[in-house]
């Protein structure tokens, strides 16, 4: 993967713009598109490279992920204990390791969270699940 060029501001005719001042032969062999869910770049790489397969890129799709099992373990925590999670309660302490990529966990720290998190019941199902 290569980063080929970097545009200034977040507007479909910024992007477009640049697409569009690459000469056509180039144009016409680009396959994929790697970005962020930013929509503006769906519109403008759709409009001047039609033949290009868009993709999310790995680090946004993680960051995503992180950001909405966050989420759910902190909405979880509040609506079943009534107030924020704090040092005590198991899912806050597990926050990190939570974010953490599994494929980079040993198993002796995965199975015990998992246990852990099957053991909170009603706190720990939604955030398995997430």
């Amino acid at each position: 993967m290569h980063l080929l060029g970097q545009v200034e501001g977040r507007t479909i005719a910024a992007v477009t713009g640049w697409l569009n001042q690459r000469p056509a032969a180039w144009r016409e062999q680009v396959a994929f598109v790697a970005i962020d869910m930013c929509t503006i770049f769906k519109s403008a790489v759709r409009a001047a490279l039609p033949q290009a397969r868009l993709v999310v890129d790995h680090f946004h799709v993680v960051q995503l992920t992180n950001q909405a099992l966050t989420e759910i373990r902190r909405r979880i925590t509040v609506q079943i204990r009534g107030r924020r999670g704090r040092k005590g309660n198991r899912e806050w302490e597990l926050r990190n390791r939570l974010t953490r990529s599994a494929a980079r966990m040993h198993a002796s720290q995965l199975d015990p969270m998992v246990d852990d998190l099957h053991a909170l019941g009603r706190i720990g199902t939604p955030i398995l699940a997430a």
